[in-house]
């Protein structure tokens, strides 16, 4: 439009103007009319909290400062069962376990053990080729209900600041490495999370991680191409400082926005999850029910991405598979059980069936 607007629509946002009341949210259907693209002439309009637009090219002709209220609806394409399928193809059968990499864990605390198990086990399913989880003397015996996983027993009742030294031998002979799952507030944490993110393999931060992570700020710094972070929305506010009613309406902006900032790829997670890659890659992920909304599968996520991390996938495919595979699951799962008696651990028994429909 290069003109201003004339007859009713004209009169409408002169009348808007000049309105000294409050006005309730307006949502824009595209561009702002106001400014004319060419020329930059503004004509009387209304200013809308929120503006969709099918071209990016759109956001530069507003001005800088409200360029954060533009949400472009092309950005973020619905992982599909086709694109988790190309990231997964059936294995050639004379793999071995070294093919399918060394997991390493880092993960429970007293009265946590469960959390522990659970990623264990869903990395195990997901398919990782050996598995150490490194847990507190108090979690170990829980390890028992898992022969699969190597149980490795931190000489102590609780994690403390020698943890970090002790973890760092088994770090090195790593492929890839998840930290979070259970592993409590106290002494220790933040360190453990240094030595982590310092070794530079490909780590997963989830949970108490993102605790220990949004503690130190300065921290961030570590951070690199390699990591996944998978914070919901309550831990992305402590990460960002941003309420998270205020995320929750700017998903995919506010996931984009820190994945480039910190230089890593974040999986926003809400009822549907935002991957974001820090080059700029954006996907959404629709799979999944109410089901999902009970303790256990984060966990249950947290060890799904760290076995495809191991298996090779690079981070935000690693991240799209796996968020796509906790949610495809909990569907099947749904299937069998209702969404009230759905349990994380009936989620993990559905991967199998899950990876079977993707071939």
């Amino acid at each position: 439009m290069r003109r201003n607007p004339r007859g009713a629509v004209g009169k409408r946002n002169e009348r808007e103007k000049a309105e000294l009341s409050p006005t309730p949210f307006k949502r824009a259907r595209s561009l702002p009319k106001a400014p004319d693209p060419y020329t930059g002439r503004r004509a009387p309009c209304i200013k809308a909290e929120l503006s969709p637009t099918l071209l990016r090219g759109e956001r530069e002709w507003i001005s800088p400062e409200r360029r954060a209220n533009i949400y472009d609806i092309m950005n973020a394409p619905t992982l599909q069962k086709e694109d988790i399928a190309r990231l997964l193809p059936p294995r050639p059968r004379d793999c071995s376990k070294r093919d399918n990499g060394k997991g390493l864990l880092i993960a429970g605390s007293a009265g946590y053990s469960g959390a522990a198990v659970m990623a264990a086990c869903a990395a195990m399913r997901a398919g990782v080729g050996t598995l150490k989880v490194i847990v507190p003397a108090s979690v170990s015996d829980a390890l028992y209900a898992l022969p699969e996983a190597m149980c490795v027993r931190y000489p102590a009742e609780d994690w403390d600041e020698g943890a970090a030294e002790f973890v760092r031998p088994y770090l090195l002979e790593a492929t890839a490495v998840a930290i979070g799952p259970g592993l409590g507030r106290g002494a220790g944490r933040e360190a453990l999370l240094h030595a982590v993110l310092s070794a530079g393999k490909p780590a997963v931060v989830d949970a108490d991680g993102l605790f220990a992570l949004s503690k130190r700020e300065a921290m961030r710094a570590a951070l690199h191409e390699n990591v996944v972070l998978t914070p919901h929305l309550g831990e992305m506010e402590r990460l960002t400082g941003i309420p998270a009613g205020e995320i929750a309406k700017r998903q995919e902006e506010l996931a984009a926005r820190f994945a480039s900032e910190w230089g890593c790829t974040v999986l926003l997670k809400n009822y549907e999850s935002v991957v974001a890659a820090p080059d700029g890659r954006i996907f959404r992920n629709v799979t999944g029910n109410p089901g999902l909304a009970k303790g256990g599968s984060g966990d249950v996520l947290a060890g799904m991405v760290l076995a495809l991390l191991c298996q090779g996938l690079a981070p935000v495919d690693a991240v799209c598979a796996g968020a796509y595979l906790l949610g495809a699951s909990a569907d099947e799962a749904m299937a069998l059980l209702r969404e009230r008696m759905l349990l994380a651990r009936d989620v993990i028994e559905a991967v199998e069936i899950t990876l079977d429909k993707l071939i």
